[in-house]
Order: C-alpha cells, then structure tokens, then sequence
C-alpha cells in the first residue's frame, strides 16, 4: 500500500526583529520546496490575524514547534521580545530533547556571545553571516541543505506523545492518580493453547514475557473482566515503545470509523513524533488492539492491520471470545493465549511492588506476609479471582480508609469500594440518593434471586422484567440508574438479572439479611443458612451478612453451631498421652531443616505450593456430603473461617469477652477435628487391620505407619487452620490470654504459632517464649512441631542474626549466617 494522504510536517518557528523582514522573507522562500513536499510547516507572527493576542500567539507557537530558527544580528540582540523568545526557547530545550534551535547568522554580531555554553551549530556553512556573501542565494542553499537534514532526522524521530503516554500509564485503581502502572506492574499468568500435532488435544504452554507475546507474530489474548487485559496492552505498547520499537495502540472500543491507512495514519498523529511514512517503512512493526468486541466494525481493524502490521495482538474477553471469535475463519492464524488468575509468587510480587511504594511502611518479609494473609483470605474462597485488580483493591482500602493501622479489611470496605467504582465507572454520580437507591436495588433483587433458586444465580430475562416492574410499586428508581446498572462495561447486573460478578450476589444478600435481622422471613433465611452453613453459597452469604450486621444476632448463631458440632468429642490436649500414637514420627521431627537457600527461593517455593494446593482443591464439592460426620468436618472449617473474618473485621468493636469467646470456640473446633478420627493406637490398628485385610499385599505393621503418619497430618492440617484464623497481631493479646487459660500443649502451640504468623520478623521475646516452652515440655511431639515451624520461619524471613543465633541454640542447632536486610528493595 502507498501514502495517499499529506505528509506529516514539521513546525518551524522563526524568532526574528522586525527590522529584519526582507532576511525572514528570503528565507522562506529558500525553504518553499520543503513546504511543497509537505515536509515543513513554518510560522511567523506574520500570521497572527487582525484582533489575537501577540504574545499568547507566539507562545503557543514556540511550544508546539519543532524547530525554532533564530535570525541573529544586532536588530535581533536589542530586541526585547526576541530575547524573550530566546530565553524561553532555552526553557523548552531542557524539557524537551527533540527541540532543535538554530542560529541563522544574517549579519555581523556578538552571536558567539550570545550563544556562550550553548552548543548549537550555526548556519550558513561555517557561521558565516548571510550578508557576506557576494551572492546571497547561495547562502539560502546553504541554509536550505542544513534545515533540510534537521528536518529529516525530525521527521525519523519517532518519539511518543507525553500526553499518550500518560494515557499508557493510568491504572484502573480509584483515586490513585499518583501511581502509575509501571509501577505496580506484574506480567500476568498467561497460557499459550497450541493443537497436538495428529490429535484434537490442546497443548499449554506459559507465555511469560512481551518478547513470547511478540514472537507470537498475531495472537488473541482473553480473560475474565477485570482480569487486566488493559493493563497487559498498555504495558505491551509502553515496553515496545521505550525500546523505540515500532508499535500502535488502538482501543477498539473507542474507533468507529471504518479502518483504513488514513485512520490509522491519524491514530499515529496522537501517538507519535515523525513522518508516518517514513514509520511505516520500518520492519517489525507491532500493533495493539485491545477490547475487541462483537461488532463487524472490531474486526474489520483486525484484518486490515494484518496487511499493515509484522504483529497483531488482540486483547478481548472471554465472553467475546467465546461467542463469536472461537471457531471464526478470520482469526484463523491467531494464537490464543488465556489469562489466568495470578499465581501466589505474582500476587507477592504485586503486593511487594505495591507496598513499596507507602514511605510509611518498613517492608519486611512478616509485613508482607501479614497483608498477604488479608489478600488470600478473599481469594481462598474464589470469591473473586486471583487478578492484580482485586489484590491492588484490598490494599487500597487499607490505605484508604487505615493509613496508620496494619489491619486489613477483608470483608469490610474493600467490597464497597469496588463496587462504588464500578458504579462511579458506569456513570453513577457520587451523591449519596444515587448510591442508596442502586444499593436497594441490588439487595431486593439479590433476595429475589435467593427466594428463586441462589445456585441458578439469575432471574432470566422475564424474571428480572417482572422484578423490576414489582420493585417500582414500593420503590422509586429512574430509568437513567436502572440502565448505568446495566452498563456493559461496569454495571453491576447483565440484562437477565445475573449479578456481573460472584462477590456481589452474595454482598447485597447478606446487607438485605443484616437490616431486617429481626423480620420472621428473615429469621427464617438465617437460620437456614446456618444449618448448612458448610454449603460454600451460605458460608459466604454468612461472612457478609455477619459484616453488614449491627447486633451479634447471627455471629450467635454461628457460635452457638460450632460450639455444638461434634460436641460428644473432646477437644484434643496433645498431651504426650495422646500424641504417643505418632510412634517414631516425632522422633524425626526435631531434626535440622535450615535451609542454605535465599529467603526469596524459600518464599517462592512455599508459594508454589500454595499454588498445587489450590489446583488440587479447586474441584472441592462445595462443602456437601452424605455423610454426617464429614458434613460436621466441613461446618467446624466454615464456621471458623467466618468466625476468624469477624476476628479480623470487628476486633475493635468486640468487647474482650466475645473476642475470647471467638478464639476459643476456633481452637475447640479445630481440636475436636483432630480427635474426631484415629484419635488412640486402637483405632490406629484397627483401620491398618481393615485395610491390609482388603489388600493381602500389604504389611501390617507398613500400613500401621502409613495410618499414623496420616494422623498426625491430620493433627497439624487442623492445628494449622485454627492458626490461620485467629494468628494475626491485632488480636495476639487475646489469644495470650485464652492459651494462658486453657493452659494445654494444644493451646501452647497454637499460641505460638500463631505469634509466628503475626510478627513481622523473630525477636528476642519469641525467642524466649520458644524457649519457655522447650523447658517446659519434654514431650517429642511439641519439641519437634515447634522446632521444625520456627525452621520454616527462618527460612523464609529475614531476621537479625543475634535473634537467630539464640534460636538456633535453643533449638540446639548449628547457626548458618543469614543475609540481614533492614529493607528491602523491590
């Protein structure tokens, strides 16, 4: 394809005394065939029309030039204007590199004065003055061939808008204007799908850079909403661009005209410095089109850019993608690429670079860990997916509304604030009737949705049209709210009445259940609720709903349920009575696991595990058994889970004694967990003899050891869940006091651990409390579990030395020197 349409131009300036005119009229004649060739655009005040200000004209003038010619002589140096004009372009030239100022020497004058440090070439030829020569035309040649090269090179200087590029750096965060996206940038989880060769099989593959985008050649990128797809285009165009490779960037959203050269040619205006057919001459040209949608207009822009472009890449929803793209011809050489929700060593890596730049925070691995724990306390329940939108929300909220406090909210502000921004997004003002009347409307039809059927999740199209035809007979709505509810982008409701996203259905329910507490249908919704609260759909309607609630109605009731849930079993104590079961395992346990790795390779592996343990679990069943005792497992795990988010939520409104009675009904129910299966050697025995009987291969006294070392798995995997609840600092007053109380090996190492969980790095006081304990129990088990959980502590914390030495001797352990960093840098 050729260039149709007029060049690009470059602008030239010219700062002259008036006294000088027929000189600046020469000169623009020397340089009409740079104009004819649509090469150059100059400017004088000659064109300043009948009734304009001069002087705002000249400036704006001088600040979109590219060029600025000086036309010096000693009119030029007595001229109070043209040394304003001077000096101001000396101002432009320390901002902006592409500026280019040269001297024209018409006649003899202190010049060289004039220009001191400034090293700038003259013209003509050898900074001979214009009136020397015995014949001027020459002299405008040679001034013609000089300004031809400078514009030339302009016009190859293809250099980013600033104001484009600030676009490229907004982020989707509200009210953060100060923080841009490379600084918080993480490169998503994105997976490559390519055929099997001979199969219809799909095989995966990670793409984990721009470069693998790249080598892509064209490829289509999808993901869930908000799961950074704009983000991912505006860093992939940002990337190209610093590199100064050739790329264009187009929001398909934003273009409705119908594609062509001249359309894009335009797009590289706003874009871009330089000729855009001198840019469109370079190899390896990459373009950008995010937001593909499902109009004929979007993907006309995809097929036109692949005659234009080396590399496409196209960014969608999988919505879109999944409807009209999949199977269509015309993306037939695309690649597909899914984006995946974030893996926990990305998330860490998020949440560091995000934390990094708070001047308050000291970032120390336990502070990390410690806003980590609030993040996954959402996401292990996949209310939301696992995207940098929704981990950067969380601790914009802490930020936000707890600037001086390490508490963050989990299931407090954080949903109000994304939920606001949505509607704010959509078009919704900020004026408190607006929101009030949107949030109404949404917990009315959350009920409606739970009265019809909650796993179906939606009313269908005729069901949301009859609810919203009976809301308005009690309430008023306008038609503009209703419809900014239903903005495709950002509303919070699709047209058959589905809320856009998980979080929401279960938030508005739970804020209708907390108002009206008191109301006998009401009663009657939470009661049921909490009979099962092990279904995953109640479990979270319960967490909301507990959140939103003024009175401790419902937290009542959830206590009361754990409390009562497999009451016929002792909590166990882990006495050495008890954990005599664990035969020769506890003899193994105190052994040295310091690892000689960095903290960084330990944190990441130990989140690479995180991430098995979700693959594997992300099949669970909801919580829902046949059985009654695995139904009790599951109630004692939820309820905790709800009972730690009050913890976490409402430590400050809580009187002591609920908070006691909190941390105490955790632990009760964790440990009877523990005690609800192979809780003495008998039982132990019994299930090895049932399973070497059904198996005639196996060895009784192997399957004996198997069963026991299962045992205690099952021992440490609920002691761990009980101190996932209740082992964060603002709390650790309280659960001194009950561990102190019930005074037991459980409690203590509970306790500790959960002191563990909360530091931010190992002091001299864990240090004594570690040994405290080991003086006071000569009991394997609780010996070995606290040696090998403080190992795991060290290995993946940075702490002084003089702290880890005296563990290390407590423990009775060779101390292996450790880098001690006072902060780190991300």
């Amino acid at each position: 394809m050729t260039e149709t349409g007029p060049k690009e131009t470059v602008r030239l300036f010219y700062s002259y005394s008036h006294l000088d005119r027929n000189y600046q009229h020469s000169m623009e004649r020397a340089l009409g065939l740079l104009r004819q060739d649509g090469l150059l655009d100059d400017w004088s005040d000659r064109a300043i029309l009948p009734g304009q200000r001069i002087s705002e004209s000249v400036q704006a003038h001088l600040d979109a030039a590219d060029i600025v010619c000086f036309l010096l002589s000693q009119n030029f140096i007595a001229s109070g204007p043209c040394m304003e004009e001077w000096r101001y372009a000396q101002k432009l030239a320390q901002t902006r590199a592409s500026l280019s100022r040269v001297p024209i020497i018409l006649t003899d004058c202190a010049w060289q004065d004039l220009l001191k440090d400034d090293d700038l070439k003259a013209l003509p030829g050898d900074a001979r003055p214009v009136d020397s020569y015995r014949r001027q035309p020459t002299a405008w040649q040679e001034i013609y061939e000089g300004l031809k090269r400078i514009v030339e090179k302009q016009g190859r200087a293809f250099t980013p808008q600033p104001e484009f590029l600030k676009a490229m750096a907004a982020t989707d965060l509200v009210s953060q204007d100060h923080i841009a996206l490379s600084d918080i940038f993480v490169f998503p989880n994105l997976t490559l799908f390519r055929p099997e060769p001979n199969t219809n099989a799909l095989f995966e593959e990670a793409v984990d850079s721009v470069r693998d985008i790249i080598a892509l050649r064209k490829c289509i990128i999808h993901g869930d909403e908000m799961s950074g797809k704009s983000s991912l285009a505006k860093h992939l165009f940002s990337s190209l661009a610093y590199e100064s490779k050739p790329v264009l960037f187009v929001n398909l959203r934003d273009e409705h005209r119908r594609p062509s050269e001249r359309v894009f040619r335009d797009i590289y205006r706003t874009q871009f410095t330089g000729h855009f057919h001198l840019w469109r001459q370079q190899s390896g040209k990459t373009i950008v089109l995010d937001n593909l949608t499902a109009s004929s207009r979007s993907i006309e822009y995809v097929q036109f850019a692949g005659d234009m472009f080396d590399n496409v890449v196209v960014t969608t929803s999988s919505d879109v993608y999944r409807s009209f793209y999949k199977d269509d011809e015309r993306l037939a050489s695309f690649k597909e690429v899914r984006i995946r929700p974030l893996s926990h060593v990305q998330q860490e890596r998020l949440i560091r670079r995000r934390l990094s730049l708070m001047d308050s925070v000291e970032l120390t691995d336990g502070f990390v860990d410690h806003v980590e724990d609030r993040v996954n306390t959402i996401m292990a329940n996949r209310i939301v997916p696992r995207y940098p939108f929704y981990v950067l929300a969380v601790i914009q909220t802490w930020e936000g509304f707890m600037p001086t406090s390490l508490s963050v909210t989990s299931y407090g502000h954080c949903y109000y604030v994304m939920i606001l921004a949505r509607l704010t997004r959509s078009g919704i003002s900020k004026r408190d009737e607006d929101i009030n009347a949107c949030m109404n409307f949404a917990e009315h039809l959350a009920l409606a949705i739970y009265e019809r059927d909650p796993e179906l999740g939606d009313l269908g199209s005729d069901g949301f049209l009859s609810f919203v035809n009976e809301y308005r007979r009690s309430f008023l709505i306008p038609d503009a709210l209703l419809n900014r509810l239903q903005h495709r982008e950002y509303g919070l409701i699709s047209a058959n009445g589905r809320f856009r996203v998980k979080y929401m259905y279960h938030y508005f329910l739970g804020m209708y259940l907390s108002k009206s507490s008191r109301n006998e249908r009401v009663l009657h919704i939470v009661d049921s609720l909490c009979s099962r609260s092990h279904v995953l759909s109640n479990h979270l309607t319960l967490m909301f709903t507990i959140h939103h609630a003024t009175d401790n109605l419902v937290l009542d009731k959830i206590l009361e349920g754990t409390i009562g849930t497999l009451d016929e079993i002792e909590a166990a104590r882990l006495d050495s009575e008890e954990t005599g079961r664990f035969g020769e395992i506890v003899g193994d346990l105190s052994e040295d696991v310091l690892s000689g790795a960095s903290v960084d390779s330990q944190r990441r592996a130990q989140r690479e595990r995180r991430d098995l343990v979700e693959r594997r679990d992300v099949n669970d069943d909801d919580g829902q058994d046949d059985t009654e005792l695995v139904n009790s497992w599951y109630k004692i795990l939820k309820n905790n889970r709800i009972l730690g988010q009050v913890l976490r939520n409402r430590y400050g409104s809580l009187e002591r004694g609920k908070l006691s009675e909190l941390v105490e009904t955790i632990a009760d129910g964790g440990l009877r967990l523990v005690n609800s299966i192979l809780r003495d050697e008998e039982e132990i025995a019994d299930l090895a003899m049932f399973l070497s009987e059904a198996n005639r291969a196996l060895d009784l006294e192997s399957v004996k050891r198997s069963v026991r070392f299962f045992s205690f798995l099952w021992t440490m995997v609920n002691v761990e869940e009980v101190v996932g609840a209740i082992g964060f600092r603002e709390v650790r007053e309280i659960v001194d006091d009950v561990v102190n109380a019930k005074s037991s090996p459980a409690y203590e190492v509970i306790g500790y651990f959960a002191t563990l969980d909360g530091a931010e790095a190992l002091t001299g006081d864990i240090a004594s409390r570690l040994h405290g304990l080991l003086e006071r129990y000569e009991d394997g088990f609780v010996r070995g579990v606290l040696s090998l959980r403080t190992q795991h502590y060290m290995n993946t914390h940075r702490s002084h030395y003089k702290v880890e030495q005296r563990v290390c001797s407590a423990l009775g352990l060779r101390y292996r020197q450790r880098l001690m960093v006072a902060k780190r840098r991300v």
